[in-house]
């Protein structure tokens, strides 16, 4: 236990240093630096407790062990083919939607800051630090690797890291869409959020991922995937009374939910979108049929 008293109207605790064991969970809620010197003001004038504690560099939750420059060795140009490097490798943490890069990366935490205590409540206050490695294997249209980099980076925040490198390759993703290689860009979004589900009346929805999200002239982009128009079996009506999703049915019945996080505008544009798309589509399928 931590003991704390109060002297001159300023609160102190036992000199006890906490370390906190497991994985740093980079998720939670920290407040801003001004939120900190705020806090530590109003503990000294209203007799709290401060606790600081430290977390040592420790391995991120799903993160690969090791991702360093030796990981290249044995992976040569103009000779690896895209099989040897998963057989030596194993499935890659992110993927271009065509295969043409694979992304591996390491990501590892430490921390420190305090525990504030108020009287009924308490604020875990912290600075995080992050060093991120990844390893960018590019193929060639024959499956040959075609350009090996190896990137490491530092970052940090006090609400969390920010600005690192992201092992799935996000990045990545996104300077492909922009290149027009999957079509002509009509709507271009950061992030989307995406799930999936076999469901007769699309209205149960599954575990759902994200990542970057485009509508082009020929299909949709989600992430590590795409989706032509031409596998759309409907668009179903949107639901203003729902969570806004857009609801994609494939011909296969998979249910597809689209949404654009923290903006309804943006995806009612894209479902206004998709019906625009697909309705040539489906008149060109009509037209061809016997």
């Amino acid at each position: 236990m931590t003991s704390c008293w109060s002297l001159t109207k300023t609160a102190f605790c036992s000199g006890t240093t906490w370390f906190q064991s497991g994985r740093p969970d980079s998720e939670r809620t920290r407040a801003p630096l001004a939120g900190l010197v705020l806090g530590l003001a109003g503990t000294a004038m209203f007799g709290g407790c401060i606790v600081p504690y430290a977390t040592p560099k420790m391995l991120d939750t799903g993160s690969r062990s090791q991702v360093t420059p030796v990981a290249q060795q044995g992976i040569e140009v103009g000779k690896t083919t895209r099989v040897d490097v998963l057989l030596a490798l194993g499935e890659p943490d992110g993927r271009a939607v065509d295969d043409s890069w694979f992304s591996y990366g390491s990501s590892r935490s430490s921390g420190a800051g305090v525990f504030v205590f108020l009287l009924f409540d308490g604020v875990d206050i912290s600075h995080v630090n992050s060093q991120v490695s990844r390893l960018v294997i590019r193929f060639d249209a024959s499956g040959l690797v075609a350009d090996v980099l190896w990137q490491h980076s530092d970052c940090g925040g006090v609400h969390l890291a920010q600005g690192c490198m992201d092992v799935r390759g996000t990045d990545l993703l996104a300077a492909d869409i922009a290149s027009g290689k999957m079509g002509s860009v009509l709507l271009n979004y950061n992030t989307g959020n995406f799930a999936y589900s076999r469901n007769d009346y699309c209205n149960s929805i599954g575990s759902d991922s994200y990542g970057p999200f485009a509508l082009t002239d020929r299909e949709i982009v989600m992430g590590e995937t795409e989706l032509s128009y031409s596998g759309i079996a409907a668009i179903l009506p949107f639901d203003n009374k729902g969570p806004g999703w857009v609801r994609v049915k494939r011909y296969d019945g998979i249910c597809i939910f689209i949404t654009v996080p923290n903006s309804s505008t943006d995806t009612h544009r894209v479902h206004d979108l998709l019906l625009q798309q697909i309705q040539p589509v489906s008149r060109k399928s009509n037209q061809t049929t016997p």
